[in-house]
């Protein structure tokens, strides 16, 4: 199974949600990053959020309204 990647974020927050929302949804994901960046430590190279290929397209459109939604609250 091959991955790519979707988007990199910088807000933990939003990493968390988007990964509670692909796995509610049955995208198997990958979030570099995610355990350093939940304890405080820096990560210059910010969260990479990776899927399988044939999930990317979902992913993104999912991702987005994650967005949508936050930055709504």
């Amino acid at each position: 199974m091959s991955f790519v990647t979707v988007d990199t974020l910088f807000d933990v927050r939003l990493a968390e949600f988007a990964q509670m929302k692909f796995e509610a949804e049955g995208i198997p994901v990958l979030m570099n990053s995610l355990g350093q960046a939940q304890l405080g430590l820096p990560t210059f190279t910010g969260i990479r959020i990776e899927v399988p290929e044939g999930y990317a397209e979902r992913a993104a459109a999912i991702l987005k309204q994650v967005k949508k939604d936050l930055d709504a609250s």
